[in-house]
């Protein structure tokens, strides 16, 4: 018993050490926590065995209520009301995040080309379908049909925008480099992710009893936490190569960028 306080007590100064550490360098507290975990864990240096899942789903509940309540009394509401608002929309927008983003771009080109109602216009028509879907959808299966409406929303805007991006522009962009070259990396980036994860997770096993007696490999926590680190590695590198070498991005893309011209000559732009 007087180990397992000591060992608790260990942890939380490490802790609150991290938290400060985090603060100086700039780094979430998250992320040292993380790796504080996987430090602790079966799996990482000091291998402390812990396979009751019904006492950790208690801890981390006790421990949820613990972080909502010190993060709602902890935030003063002068510092959280300019951010409220913004906050109640983003969660209702991360399903529909894709379509945010291209529709922000054509809006952008309509709007650079001199047409500044067009976007508005498109804009109050696809509000129009959200509000149509919420009162009929969100009201017969709840609150999961917002984030249909939020796609239905911001779909019909994305096409709308690209009907009149064809129509009105003279010289309008080629849609081949501004969608279809970046959504090829993208699904290469994908599959690269995949590969590398599925090949790591049959090398990085170890074996395991299960409850019928058998041995069979499994993935451990530290393997799995190193073949995800080293996807994620992998895919960023693919989608990089792979938007240079397709011509995804061009040298006016790039001069928009701090030090975009030398970046440009470097890579043969």
């Amino acid at each position: 018993m007087e180990s397992i306080l000591l060992l608790c007590a260990v942890v939380i100064v490490i802790c609150i050490v991290a938290s400060r550490l985090s603060q100086r360098l700039g780094v979430p507290a998250l992320l040292l926590f993380l790796a504080l975990g996987m430090l602790f864990g079966s799996d990482g240096l000091f291998r402390i065995p812990f396979d009751n899942f019904e006492a950790a789903e208690r801890i981390c509940s006790v421990a949820l209520i613990f972080i909502m309540f010190y993060g709602g009394f902890g935030t003063r509401w002068e510092a959280a009301r300019p951010a409220a608002a913004r906050a109640v929309v983003l969660s209702t927008l991360g399903v529909a995040t894709p379509f945010v983003c291209m529709v922000l771009v054509c809006n952008s080109v309509l709007q650079a080309h001199g047409f500044i109602n067009l976007p508005v216009i498109v804009m109050v028509l696809g509000g129009i379908v959200k509000i149509v879907n919420n009162y009929n959808l969100v009201g017969a299966i709840g609150i999961a049909g917002a984030p249909v409406g939020n796609i239905l929303c911001f779909g019909l805007a994305l096409v709308l925008d690209l009907v009149v991006i064809t129509r009105v522009i003279p010289n309008r962009p080629r849609l081949l480099p501004i969608f279809v070259k970046p959504a090829i990396a993208s699904a290469i980036m994908g599959g690269a992710a995949w590969a590398v994860y599925g090949l790591l997770s049959r090398i990085l096993t170890a074996e395991q009893v299960n409850e019928a007696g058998e041995t069979i490999r499994v993935v451990s926590r530290m393997g799995n936490a190193l073949g995800i680190f080293l996807a994620i590695a992998v895919a960023g590198v693919v989608y990089l190569v792979l938007v240079v070498a397709i011509r995804a991005i061009s040298k006016d893309d790039l001069a928009l960028m701090p030090k975009g011209d030398k970046l440009a000559r470097l890579l043969r732009l």
